[in-house]
């Protein structure tokens, strides 16, 4: 092999990877801008976050220059990671969405309202599915 087909090689899967990570970047540029945390869309742009890094995982290694059969074998290995991540996470998680869920179906308090919990007094400024900021 001589140095022009090295070359020419790493051009061939270094402009779609170079295209790629410039998409992703621009994505989660416009996922900032257009749910900013200000506007109560804080839940929709962590889950909007947590999308495009998984879509930009997969993309990329399916950009790298590996054969059909490893890239199969490493989108497998990512699939168990990420399940086994959601499993080991998901009993503390669940618990507190499930939480998160019957305080917004109750409706017994909203953003601006004065409560108190036990010693604690003070105005809600927040709430969201997993906390509620006083």
């Amino acid at each position: 092999m001589n140095s022009d087909t090295i070359l020419a090689d790493l051009i061939t899967w270094l402009a779609p990877l170079g295209l790629a990570l410039v998409i992703i970047t621009l994505s989660f540029a416009l996922v900032r801008r257009a749910l900013p945390i200000q506007s109560g869309g804080r839940l929709t742009r962590q889950m909007a976050h947590i999308v495009l890094s998984v879509i930009a995982i997969i993309l990329v290694i399916l950009i790298l220059p590996f054969g059909d059969d490893t890239q199969g074998q490493l989108i497998s290995l990512f699939g168990l990671v990420l399940t086994a991540v959601v499993a080991l996470a998901s009993s503390n998680f669940a618990s507190n969405a499930m939480s998160g869920l019957m305080l917004r179906a109750v409706g017994s308090f909203q953003a601006g309202d004065f409560i108190r919990v036990e010693n604690h007094f003070g105005r809600v400024t927040e709430k969201s599915l997993l906390h509620t900021e006083i």
